[in-house]
């Protein structure tokens, strides 16, 4: 069983030693278009294994009002880019996809896409972000605990047979809870 609440410290350290890094200040991030399709369908084949979504997928994610799809670009390249969805009236949103080149790695790239997916979900009410992680996702996993992650449980089987993940939450909004007004 997982114990969550800061306790969990994977791979001997906690989430609070990882070293801050450079953020590439070159590289600018901003909403994804269509014209950016197939630079992400690129980034998806190489970051990803049978996990990568499907081109049907990551259109969804830039024409829907209820995704954010974030590119991240250096000299017209995409080099890194981010896909969550969220839902206005549970006030619930999740981080389905963070994946940056692998020359571009520890640098920050992944930090500052997942921070401005969480800014963009906060304008639109999200209180409350979820992401399931591979198990075996030890840059990613250290990258949530950094971010205030908590681990709730493990889920078998996920990602198929034998590929575990683990379900991840944060509270993202500090702001005043909906009330209910009872009669």
């Amino acid at each position: 069983m997982l114990k969550s609440h800061g306790e969990y410290k994977p791979f001997g350290r906690s989430a609070t030693n990882i070293s801050k890094q450079c953020c590439m200040p070159s590289v600018k991030v901003r909403i994804a278009t269509m014209k950016d399709l197939p630079g992400i369908m690129r980034l998806e084949a190489e970051c990803f294994d049978e996990r990568r979504f499907e081109q049907e997928t990551v259109t969804a994610f830039i024409v829907r009002n209820d995704t954010i799809a974030l590119v991240a670009v250096d000299e017209q390249m995409i080099v890194g880019a981010a896909m969550c969805m969220f839902s206005k009236r549970c006030g619930e949103g999740r981080i389905a996809s963070i994946a940056v080149l692998d020359g571009r790695r520890e640098k920050g790239l992944a930090s500052r896409l997942l921070i401005e997916c969480e800014k963009k979900m906060i304008v639109l009410g999200v209180r409350r972000c979820g992401l399931e992680v591979g198990i075996e996702n030890t840059p990613a996993i250290s990258l949530y605990l950094k971010h205030g992650y908590v681990l709730k449980t493990m889920a078998k089987d996920y990602y198929g047979a034998k590929k575990h993940a683990y379900m991840m939450e944060k509270s993202i909004s500090k702001g005043p809870k909906k009330r209910v007004k009872v009669s």
